[in-house]
């Protein structure tokens, strides 16, 4: 056998395999973000949630409120609320809150919680100082521990707050891992 019908045979088995690899590579990310064509179509209102920094809230943060054209599928928690029944995520609103400088996090997080069918606003918070993620408990409905197995990230702590109307609020992190 020649050298050059030697180099084209091999030249086409290694081509043929890497179309085909790259083939199946596109094939399976595609069907991995198929989701994508699932979204139900939302409606943005800006709302102003600003306390005065004396109050212990941000004195310049806006939150983004999102609200679905269809009903959002419920999703299955562990946590039980004082009645020992599990709380219902439709029934739960949620405050995301970016301390990180990726951008549009908040904004995915926020898809992955609607999903799971919570009520959930989103917006970011400008810090250069390191955050950790933490999800906060505002009242007594106990959904934060159902939100860190979505998550998977973050401590689940309970910082009451009767004038809040979220029931959690997610502060995500520079330790969070989408």
């Amino acid at each position: 056998m020649n050298k050059k019908l030697f180099f084209n045979m091999v030249f086409f088995i290694v081509g043929t395999f890497m179309v085909v690899l790259m083939a199946t590579i596109v094939a399976l990310n595609f069907a991995r973000d198929a989701r994508i064509f699932q979204k139900a179509v939302v409606t943005a209102t800006v709302e102003d949630t600003s306390k005065p920094a004396e109050e212990g809230g941000p004195d310049d943060f806006k939150t983004v409120q999102y609200k679905r054209a269809e009903e959002p599928a419920q999703a299955k928690t562990d946590t039980k609320n004082e009645e020992g029944t599990s709380p219902k995520p439709e029934k739960i609103k949620v405050e995301v809150i970016n301390y990180t400088n990726v951008k549009n996090l908040a904004e995915e997080v926020r898809a992955t919680l609607e999903a799971s069918g919570y009520s959930v606003s989103a917006g970011n918070k400008k810090t250069n100082s390191p955050q950790s993620t933490l999800i906060v408990e505002r009242n007594d409905k106990k959904a934060g521990e159902g939100i860190q197995k979505i998550l998977k990230a973050g401590k689940v702590v309970k910082w009451a707050d009767p004038n809040s109307k979220y029931d959690v609020t997610v502060i995500i992190g520079d330790d969070f891992k989408p």
